[in-house]
């Protein structure tokens, strides 16, 4: 009996073994909600609470793949579609920062389209406008 008594007191965890490590970040944080590519105008709102998601979850501290990773996840479907599109390298897709950018520039520059166009059919010449001026207020 005291051969195992002996035995099991040499094999004994120590009590910190079994404290659970301190959290990264005690908040429980939603993600940002599924962006909407066809609607780009949400896209300044949406990027904000991202930012904001990053820092207050922690994941700003992450490497740069599980940054992305989890941004595409959380944006939806659609988001996976224009990643894919994006002439990006693998190293870029990585990169949380180049991503980024990237996605940013693809959704501001449909915005812009998307204005342009509805500027362009509401457009209509007013009555003292001449041809040559309304034809070039178009372009």
């Amino acid at each position: 009996m005291e051969k195992i008594a002996s035995a099991h007191a040499a094999t004994a965890v120590p009590e910190s073994v079994f404290q659970q490590p301190p959290l990264l970040n005690p908040f429980v944080v939603e993600l940002p909600g599924e962006l909407h590519i066809r609607r780009p105008e949400d896209w300044k709102f949406w990027f904000t609470r991202c930012v904001r998601y990053r820092v207050i979850s922690g994941l700003q501290k992450q490497d740069g793949e599980t940054q992305v990773n989890t941004v595409i996840y959380a944006t939806g479907r659609e988001s996976e579609d224009v990643l894919a599109s994006l002439r990006l390298t693998d190293a870029q897709k990585r990169d949380y920062d180049a991503a980024s950018r990237a996605f940013t520039k693809h959704v501001v520059l449909r915005m812009n389209v998307m204005y342009d166009r509805d500027k362009f059919n509401k457009r209509m010449q007013e009555a003292p406008e001449t041809v040559d001026t309304f034809v070039t207020d178009l372009y």
